[in-house]
């Protein structure tokens, strides 16, 4: 059990609580078993205590806020130190310490890229623009979201002695705001920005076009939500062409103005007019349908899904790449008109193996596998994705390492292929691929992060389809045994008998080096040169042909000839086969 204690003062995270200051919520306990459960009991208290608890645990997000800021803004500190360490240029440096903060920040808080920059970035506006407003967080004085917004709308602000007068004014201000709605903190940050530094303001509008963007946000149902911030006059003209291709189709279209505009986006995309669904054969705008605008874009989109699934014989999901997942249903409606190509785990042959670049279907194989970056929080997309050797792959020798397999292949955003290159090594992050497709993230701290491939988890049969070889636990005294039978085995087919007193028989043994006097091996130039017979020491009467100390027998155990030697790679159906090296 641990206890969880934040003050209700303004003071210090996790000091003795204030005599005559104790409440219930300061002594919420928390279980230390997996499910997490919440101990404390709400039943016997009242509509007015309750709402006191709602109250307090406001005061502790926000201090435990503050308290996270202040730890990331100190890591920054540090992560910037050593960055400029290694290169006194910022300006040039491969990873910089705002780019290693972040990273870190990222997997400890299993984020995503974007939101630990984000964080990272608020953190360090507190503790070097902000730090009264700051202070004011600690002690519970106000929220996270008013910070938020007062953090945002001052960012454009530059010159530091107007800066503190902000902070300082927003200091005294700020504990009045707490019945104020979003829109009206915005408008007294952005007031008291024009005041003191109007130029901010005038450079906020440059900023906002700068920042325009589209994005595309998955839903619950198979839905997804479009979001974008556009010129006014792009917006405008955007609305209009919604709105003239929902009213082109006919008065007994069955959907609503609304539907209509939806379904005029997708028409848009697809490069076609907006189809009326009257049903009606003479319909105008049912005839025109299927026509597509001039200059039309034709985009490709990939969905995973089993082969049960495709046929409609099976509920299990599939997976809409840049979306996620799909319900069944809507798989075979977009299979009647799309190219089926099956996922399965590529033979890799020795040759493939040894080139950097992979084959176009073990890149497939990788990229469906994975899905995202494996990196631990980063949910970008396997398509945009880079393949990376887990263990680095030689180019002075491809064979001495990080062959281009299905086991040391992984999908790394830039950002986090740059992370590790430029970036990794003892005392920096390191990645180890298992055997399971498995990523081990170590970071500089020593923390360990697991990542699993997405694919593996929502379908369980490409998990059986490609592994690594099960590794064998060596013996050097059985191979060495196993070297020795198939050396004999070799010289004893082409040794010539020797008599023996008593008439037995016996052969040479090639063992590190032919012995003197043993035999002739057969296309053996330097034993070619040397036919004379002579005797067999301790054998009276019996000769051999001579043998030169420099011949090894093929199969001996010498440095510089071995045995051939075999590579094993799995077939699609997870089988071992050998191949000769």
């Amino acid at each position: 059990m641990s206890q969880f204690d934040l003050c209700q003062h303004t003071c210090e995270i996790g000091c003795p609580p204030h005599a005559g200051s104790e409440r219930p919520v300061d002594k919420l306990r928390f279980s230390s078993d997996l499910t997490g459960i919440l101990e404390h009991k709400f039943e016997n208290f009242s509509a007015d205590a309750l709402v006191g608890e709602i109250e307090a645990s406001q005061r502790q997000e926000s201090a435990l806020m503050a308290h996270r800021c202040g730890a990331i803004a100190e890591l920054l500190a540090v992560r910037t130190a050593e960055a400029e360490e290694a290169d006194p240029d910022p300006g040039y440096s491969m990873i910089t310490g705002f780019a290693r903060t972040t990273a870190e920040v990222s997997a400890a808080m299993n984020m995503s890229p974007r939101g630990a920059q984000h964080l990272v970035s608020q953190a360090e506006a507190l503790d070097a623009r902000l730090p009264k407003v700051a202070a004011l967080l600690a002690a519970g004085r106000t929220d996270w979201r008013t910070v938020q917004l007062v953090i945002a709308r001052t960012d454009l602000v530059s010159d530091d002695a107007l800066m503190a007068q902000l902070d300082e004014s927003f200091a005294e201000r700020i504990g009045r705001w707490q019945c104020w709605s979003r829109r009206r903190i915005i408008n007294a940050v952005d007031a008291a920005v024009r005041v003191i530094d109007p130029d901010a303001a005038k450079e906020r509008r440059v900023r906002a076009d700068d920042e325009r963007h589209v994005s595309v946000t998955p839903l619950p149902d198979g839905m997804a939500q479009v979001r974008g911030s556009l010129p006014a006059t792009a917006g405008a003209v955007f609305d209009k062409r919604l709105s003239e291709m929902a009213t082109s189709v006919c008065a007994k279209d069955s959907r609503t103005i609304a539907q209509r505009r939806a379904d005029a986006l997708s028409a848009l995309c697809e490069g076609r007019t907006l189809a009326c669904d009257c049903g009606q054969p003479d319909c105008a705008a049912r005839a025109h349908a299927s026509e597509s605008a001039a200059g039309g874009v034709q985009t490709v989109i990939n969905v995973i899904a089993t082969e049960a699934t495709v046929t409609g014989d099976s509920d299990q999901p599939g997976y809409l790449e840049g979306y996620g997942v799909i319900d069944a249903e809507q798989v075979p409606e977009l299979a009647d008109t799309a190219t089926i190509r099956p996922v399965e785990c590529p033979t890799v042959s020795e040759d493939e193996a040894l080139r950097y670049q992979p084959s176009a279907a073990l890149e497939r194989w990788i990229r469906c596998r994975d899905m995202t970056c494996r990196f631990p929080g980063c949910d970008r997309k396997a398509a945009i994705c880079d393949l990376d050797h887990t263990t680095p792959f030689n180019q002075a020798d491809p064979s001495l390492g990080g062959l281009t397999v299905p086991w040391d292949l992984v999908c790394y955003c830039r950002e986090h292929h740059r992370l590790k290159t430029f970036h990794g090594g003892p005392g920096s992050w390191r990645d180890e691929q298992l055997p399971d497709g498995t990523i081990v993230w170590t970071s500089p701290t020593g923390r360990m992060y697991k990542t699993t491939p997405d694919g593996y988890d929502l379908f369980p049969q490409l998990r059986k389809a490609c592994r690594a070889p099960t590794p064998r636990k060596r013996s050097r005294s059985k191979e060495q045994a196993k070297r020795v039978a198939r050396a004999r085995g070799k010289c004893a087919s082409s040794a010539q008998s020797i008599s023996k007193p008593g008439g037995s028989t016996t052969h040479a043994i090639g063992k590190s080096n032919c012995v003197d006097g043993a035999t002739n091996h057969a296309g053996c130039s330097s034993c070619s040169k040397a036919n004379s017979k002579v005797p067999v020491p301790g054998v009276p009467g019996s000769t051999t042909r001579s043998n030169p100390k420099n011949c090894h027998p093929t199969g001996s155990h010498h440095p510089h000839h071995h045995a051939p030697s075999t590579t094993t790679h799995l077939s699609k159906d997870g089988n071992e086969n050998s191949c000769g090296n």
